[in-house]
């Protein structure tokens, strides 16, 4: 099976934490909508016949409008739509109205991820976010009520002089909506980013990594009393209702990004997308220099399954990482995995290698050690 991803690098505002690729002014959004869909015109052929997901992502999706519905329209020109498992929107509480809702639905949207981040207002006003906390707890009920029966909300903890009380009222407002996901994510300071300038300014000071720890070990120990799973590092759900389009990644499987910025991957190559609107217009319409690419050797190949295995719970296979290579490289040789085992780190499991609890705490620093360099 395979994924399409469909980036819209389009936001109202832009938030104080983001480097994802997008643009403040809407002008383009026409142009570069319907250029989308010209692209997956041109591309569609890469896309083996047994599609099994569409994710609709940037930016802010949920500002599309009809656009959304065109972009549907073209696909199921080329795949049957109605094979697919999962179909998935990005939407910011406030575009989650009514209206909005039999809209997405009619358009075949089946799972909704809603970007509430957090349920507290100033909060939310320092992460430059348009919504309230109130909206964001009304925007799931009102998901729920039209009939979306998969729903996931992303939440941010490490937040700037967050007490440890604070972060357990947003974990428990999210378990009062009882969604089917959640997503996670560990503030970080990125680069050009209004975050990043204002810790250099020192008018933000970040917290102590003790205290995310323990932000995160509260999430862990809330969600697993509720009979949650925490499936991959940054992601939990209940029911086991994975984001399938995600997990798919994770796991190697081929998909297609379409638009400005995204990234596609075939088993064997990566292909990204100018990130830039005025060049993808200009340059997709000559088609010429609108993406660029790059073949992945076996190390490459190696090091990508044992850095995507090791942040899900179904580990990384020593034995595929091997056949990649050509010789044992995970093998009970390799001085730094014997040493993150003997620390209780990383469990073998046969020839699967998964992180314990608190090896997750260091998932980037043992993969990096784990490469093939």
């Amino acid at each position: 099976m395979s994924g399409l991803y469909i980036h819209i690098p389009f936001c109202r505002k832009a938030c104080t934490y983001c480097d994802f690729h997008f643009s403040t002014s809407l002008k383009n959004l026409d142009a570069v909508s319907e250029a989308i869909e010209t692209e997956l015109q041109m591309r569609h052929r890469e896309i083996p016949e047994q599609l099994e997901t569409i994710y609709f992502g940037g930016g802010t999706p949920s500002l599309l409008g009809d656009h959304l519905m065109k972009m549907l329209e073209t696909a199921s020109r080329f795949f049957d739509l109605s094979r697919l498992t999962e179909v998935t929107l990005e939407a910011n509480p406030e575009d989650v109205t009514d209206e909005n809702l039999k809209c997405w639905k009619r358009s075949g949207i089946n799972r909704l991820s809603i970007g509430v981040q957090s349920f507290f207002d100033d909060d939310l006003q320092w992460m430059n976010r348009l919504h309230t906390g109130a909206q964001a707890f009304d925007s799931v009920q009102r998901a729920r009520d039209s009939g979306i029966t998969a729903i996931n909300l992303d939440l941010i903890y490490g937040l700037p002089e967050t007490p440890i009380g604070k972060w357990q009222e947003n974990v428990g407002r999210f378990l009062e909506l009882d969604p089917e996901h959640l997503s996670a994510y560990h503030l970080t300071v990125e680069k050009k980013t209004a975050l990043d300038s204002r810790v250099r300014k020192g008018l933000i000071h970040m917290p102590a990594d003790s205290d995310v720890v323990a932000q995160l070990t509260y999430l862990e120990d809330e969600t697993r009393a509720k009979g949650w799973e925490r499936y991959e590092i940054s992601n939990f759900c209940r029911d086991g209702k994975y984001a399938l389009h995600n997990t798919n990644y994770w796991r190697g499987k081929p998909y297609m990004g379409i638009g400005p910025s995204a990234h596609s991957f075939d088993g064997k190559s990566r292909r990204w997308n100018v990130a830039n609107n005025e060049l993808y217009l200009r340059n997709l319409g000559k088609n010429d220099d609108w993406f660029e690419t790059e073949e992945l050797s076996a190390n490459d190949m190696a090091n990508e399954t044992i850095m995507l295995g090791l942040r899900t719970q179904w580990g990384v296979d020593a034995s595929e990482v091997n056949r990649l290579l050509g010789f044992d490289h995970l093998g009970d040789n390799h001085a730094e995995l014997i040493s993150f085992i003997a620390k209780g780190w990383v469990l073998r499991d046969g020839n699967r290698l998964l992180l314990s609890r608190e090896g997750r705490h260091y998932a980037d620093h043992i993969a990096s050690e784990l490469f093939v360099i």
